[in-house]
């Protein structure tokens, strides 16, 4: 079998690249122009396992969320719920039906999603959060390209981004200032200026005596092919097998 050229191996992928993201593309604007109204993803919503305790505060920062999403989209749409402890994202799901029917918005869905956010498949939609991450869902020395590689295809996957509410961005906690510096050209990390809602725990209590409060970031990615234009690069660069 006759050995392929560099540039028949750049053209391939090329061709792969722009049928990729052509799929890509139509599958969010689809997904998006079908939905009227809210359309949102949030990540980490049952706030540890359901054992950890259910105070009324323990989903104060889901409502405050739900609150700005009919604020900007209206009293229509779908809201996923997304968190790895199964246990605890239905008393999340649970809360958030009830919060919504006290209200009166009978047309907003709540849908589970259970998993790894950074393994499972995420929908297309218009925006995304994530609220209070751990430390480690920002900065880990050993775990950092994961780390920017899962926070990237969120973003990708929203078109407003991802907005993260967290403490740590002062010198103290400088999990922020670790993740921007290991983010590539293409992924923007903006600082809003505005603070976000206060961290709950499970028992009602919280954080602001010792964290100070958290601000909200946002995430976005100015050239959505850079994922796999790294393939292309890739294939370019490498050398063919000699044998």
């Amino acid at each position: 079998m006759q050995r392929l050229t560099r540039s028949t191996i750049c053209i391939l992928a090329q061709l792969f690249l722009i049928a990729l993201l052509t799929k890509s593309a139509e599958a969010f604007v689809l997904e998006t122009k079908k939905n009227d109204g809210i359309l949102h993803l949030e990540i980490g919503a049952a706030n540890y396992e359901a054992k950890k305790g259910n105070a009324k505060e323990r989903f104060w920062v889901l409502d405050h969320e739900l609150e700005k999403l009919v604020a900007e989209y209206g009293p229509r749409g779908k809201v996923y719920l997304n968190d790895i402890q199964t246990d605890g994202l239905k008393l999340a799901v649970a809360h958030a039906k009830k919060w919504l029917k006290q209200r009166g918005y009978t047309e907003i869905t709540v849908l589970e999603l259970p998993g790894d956010y950074t393994k499972i498949k995420v929908p297309f939609v218009k925006s995304a959060s994530m609220n209070h991450p751990g430390w480690e869902q920002l900065a880990d020395p050993l775990q950092q390209t994961k780390i920017v590689q899962s926070l990237r295809r969120l973003a990708r996957y929203s078109e407003t981004g991802l907005k993260i509410n967290t403490y740590f961005y002062d010198a103290k906690n400088p999990a922020m200032q670790t993740l921007i510096k290991s983010l590539p050209r293409t992924i923007q990390l903006e600082d809003t200026k505005t603070f976000g809602h206060e961290y709950h725990k499970p028992d009602g209590s919280t954080l602001n005596a010792t964290h100070g409060r958290p601000k909200i970031y946002r995430l976005t990615v100015s050239n959505p092919q850079d994922c796999y234009l790294s393939i292309v690069s890739t294939l370019i660069n490498s050398e063919p097998t000699r044998k």
